[in-house]
């Protein structure tokens, strides 16, 4: 379906849901597969490593499952090594992301392998780095979330404020650099 039908098509609501569905139901048992496979892994493995029955596992690979809980994303992402991101978007970024959808975005490296973390330590701002572009088109209005949080709501502090701190105490400009006070030296 060429880009000026879909669009066409997500007018109507109930294609909207339906196709926003489907970019979680199929997207995320085709990452977990491919990042399991990419480690040579095998469903009992990634279940030991995940703390899942091999079962689950098995179960959050099928396309048709759609039924997963953020506890398990969690789990999975603590296996593999690798960031969990959950957020809503619009959806120009949905599609944005589709059209992007490459091995690197697919099979995110672990931590230690993870060579794009070079390229933040160096760069003034928190952006994803150029190569591996997850913040194209509709995500160039990327919100800082740790500046977002540090405000609290409603005057409450706010629980992440524990979690981490600007360099030098107060920050004054939302891209500040932020460290897990359990790092030091970094």
């Amino acid at each position: 379906m060429n880009r000026r039908k879909l669009i066409e098509r997500l007018r109507n609501r109930d294609f909207r849901r339906a196709f926003a569905e489907e970019a979680v139901d199929v997207g995320i048992p085709i990452q977990i597969r491919e990042m399991r496979t990419a480690r040579g892994w095998s469903q009992t493995q990634l279940g030991k490593e995940a703390g899942m029955a091999q079962e689950q596992v098995s179960l959050a690979e099928k396309l048709s499952y759609g039924r997963f809980t953020v506890a398990t994303l969690k789990k999975l992402a603590a296996a593999f090594d690798c960031a969990l991101m959950v957020r809503f978007v619009s959806y120009s970024e949905l599609l944005a992301w589709k059209d992007r959808v490459d091995e690197t975005l697919i099979t995110p490296p672990p931590f230690n392998a993870d060579t794009a973390l070079n390229e933040l330590a160096f760069s003034e701002t928190s952006r994803a780095p150029s190569r591996n572009v997850a913040s194209v088109g509709a995500t160039d209005n990327v919100v800082d979330l740790i500046a977002y949080l540090s405000r609290g709501e409603g005057g409450r502090k706010s629980a992440h404020r524990t979690l981490f701190k600007p360099h030098g105490g107060q920050a004054t400009n939302p891209r500040a650099q932020y460290t897990d006070p359990e790092v030091t030296n970094v």
